[in-house]
């Protein structure tokens, strides 16, 4: 097993929100001093939280048990929390613009999943969702039921192109999604790369056949380097660090979503771990953080926490060899029949779409 792989959480009185300390990434590039940080958290664990995170990081957790009553009294206190907010004008625009998909049940009770059916934290998200989908993708497009590819900036069909955002086509074994995160793919456009990762979010909650599962299950996140900071589009820890901050916001406050772990595979000298300390306490305590060069290990320490090899991008030494343009385009083919228009066939046959629809086709055309 790595050196690095490391469990964390926090003692008792933490309210699981709060920042680090250091306001701005410093210029420690050694992961060494990161892994040092880390352990500051780790030392801090009572013997329960300890127990919470070996079960998160193993996936022996169980999801909560679903029975009738319970939806159906969650459902009905939701509409009462919601209506004891009194700020969310996005969220009111929604129930007037398209009222049937925003009192959906399904939809709903995939924001009490991520709550863990805590009826006040799930509105509280579900409001929250509204307004920061506007921000991401205006007004003129937040208020359709689901995202699509129609929903994109024109910016946004590259940065999906890179592949470096990924649902895999696996999962762990305990059933939770596998969320692969590469920073050498990423563009430098911290909006695009974020609006991007709420489609590929989109898609795995409500478009995957195993949906409900992940769901209540949650992800894994897989995030790796592949170059130094400098070298990326990102091209400074400062717009990393802006992304990170970004998402850590997204996907704990706002998508309905489960953070289970994430497993970080990292350089021995790169400052792109040292910005994982500057997440939240909660977000830090669910980090392990792996050696790239040590990949045999690394498998090792993956596999007891039930991700084996194949399931692994090559990218980060696995053996999983994900055509990912040719499954995107598939899925953009889905997609945008499911908006109604009639694109074309697996094979990219019968085209039938707006002109945009196919400039995003032909993209993938050429190497499908």
């Amino acid at each position: 097993m790595a050196t690095e792989h490391m469990y964390h959480d926090s003692d008792g009185n933490d309210d699981g929100n709060k920042t680090n300390n250091r306001t701005q990434p410093t210029d420690v590039n050694d992961i060494n001093e990161t892994v040092q940080l880390l352990q500051q958290d780790h030392a801090t664990m009572s013997q329960e939280e300890r127990e919470r995170v070996l079960s998160e990081r193993y996936g022996n957790d169980s999801p909560i048990e679903e029975t009738p009553e319970l939806i159906r009294t969650s459902l009905s206190l939701m509409e009462e929390a919601i209506d004891a907010i009194e700020e969310k004008e996005a969220y009111e625009t929604a129930m007037f613009i398209i009222p049937d998909h925003v009192t959906d049940e399904e939809f709903i009770l995939a924001f009490l999943r991520a709550d863990k059916f805590n009826v006040n934290a799930a509105a509280q998200r579900m409001v929250m969702y509204w307004e920061r989908k506007v921000e991401l993708f205006g007004k003129d497009r937040a208020f359709q039921p689901y995202l699509s590819i129609f929903d994109f900036k024109e910016e946004d069909y590259l940065t999906l192109q890179t592949g470096s955002q990924r649902v895999l086509p696996c999962h762990d074994d305990a059933g939770r999604a596998l969320c692969f995160r590469y920073v050498a793919y990423m563009g430098s456009n911290v909006d695009s790369v974020v609006r991007v990762a709420w489609y590929t979010y989109h898609k795995a909650l409500w478009f995957n056949e195993r949906s409900d599962e992940i769901q209540r299950k949650g992800f894994v996140y897989l995030l790796g380097s592949g170059i130094p900071i400098s070298d990326t589009p990102f091209n400074s820890v400062t717009t990393f660090l802006a992304y990170m901050r970004t998402m850590d916001n997204d996907m704990n406050k706002v998508l309905p979503i489960q953070t289970a772990a994430l497993h970080v595979i990292a350089p021995t000298r790169l400052a792109f771990a040292n910005v994982l300390v500057y997440l939240p306490r909660f977000m830090r305590l669910k980090i392990n953080l792996y050696r790239e060069e040590l990949v045999d290990e690394t498998l090792a320490a993956l596999s007891s926490c039930g991700i084996p090899p194949e399931c692994v991008p090559v990218e980060l030494g696995g053996a999983l060899m994900f055509n990912y343009k040719e499954a995107m385009f598939h899925e953009i083919v889905e997609d945008l029949n499911r908006t109604g228009i009639m694109v074309a066939d697996e094979k990219g046959e019968y085209l039938e779409a707006i002109p945009e629809a196919i400039k995003i086709l032909s993209l993938y055309f050429s190497e499908t």
